[in-house]
């Protein structure tokens, strides 16, 4: 039943990156294509910073608890952009994350990407979206809604209850 949610989902934000990043492809250390892109940014960050987006100031810097993880920096910075990598293969800091079976993850448990064994990370943020807690949120909301219609039906009942009483207590 979700399964086409999550397609539609995986799906617009694979165009939005493709999009965002088309004009900004770079060739990394193998010769194979990263996609990469600059970012405003409130913080200098460093070639292998882990990268958040601060959620207050929209603006990128090296991650924080709480922010929305986007990549990983690349070496070529300047004052106010950071290139980041958003998807390929990308050397980490690895004293910002943890890594739990091969797979890379920020200090609060945001999965960054997959650790390959050259010690560095296939990174592609866009997949790495965990749709479970919507999930979750929205059988908490069905149960929620079918608790409130029980709810009203057995109040209805009772309401029909009352009305008969006093039917009957007129009628006398």
């Amino acid at each position: 039943m979700f399964k086409p949610l999550l397609i539609l989902i995986k799906g617009f934000l694979f165009l939005c990156l493709i999009q965002a990043s088309s004009s900004n492809q770079i060739k990394n250390d193998f010769g194979k294509n990263l996609i990469a892109t600059f970012f405003v940014q409130e913080e200098q960050v460093t070639a292998g910073d882990i990268v958040g987006i601060n959620k207050q100031t929209g603006k990128v810097r090296p991650y924080r608890i709480g922010d929305h993880v986007i990549g990983v920096a690349l070496p070529e910075q300047n004052k106010k952009q950071a290139l980041v990598g958003i998807v390929g293969t990308l050397e980490f800091n690895p004293e910002q994350v943890e890594i739990y079976q091969a797979e890379v993850f920020t200090k609060d448990g945001q999965l960054i990407g997959q650790l390959l064994s050259n010690k560095k990370a296939y990174i592609n943020i866009s997949s790495n979206i965990n749709i479970n807690p919507i999930f979750k949120k929205i059988k908490i909301l069905r149960s929620m809604i079918k608790a409130e219609k029980l709810r009203n039906e057995i109040q209805a009942k009772q309401i029909s209850e009352l009305h008969n009483k006093l039917l009957e207590l007129s009628d006398r």
